[in-house]
């Protein structure tokens, strides 16, 4: 999808993504780490991936980048509320139903990802 110039964009954003994935996975207890894992994947969206320009971009792949962008944003929206209310939960049960979910649309981007690389 993007020039071979720019796959290292993909590459990092892919490996902030798994990096997450196993933190969450495995360290569901350390949630300033989780927090803080979490607030590089959001930087990161916001000053690489939604900041990438059509001038930066062959045109006649553009408009599928864009989809991409918008469906990665989005993904993260939802990750982001699920990890607040996973964040508050007191019952067990919800707890395990929140991180199941950030854990599918988590699954979603990375498939997203490397979807288009």
């Amino acid at each position: 999808m993007l020039p071979k110039s720019h796959f290292s964009l993909l590459s990092d954003w892919l490996n902030l993504l798994v990096e997450f994935q196993q933190i969450f996975t495995s360290n569901s207890d350390d949630i300033d780490q989780i927090f803080s894992q979490w607030q590089k994947i959001q930087n990161y969206l916001q000053t690489e991936i939604m900041t990438f320009e059509e001038n930066n971009i062959d045109i006649s792949v553009f408009s599928q980048w864009q989809s991409w962008q918008r469906e990665t944003h989005r993904y993260g929206k939802l990750i982001n509320t699920e990890l607040l209310f996973w964040k508050s939960s007191v019952s067990p049960s919800t707890k395990q139903q929140r991180k199941e979910s950030i854990l599918q649309h988590l699954q979603g981007m990375i498939q997203l990802t490397i979807n288009n690389q």
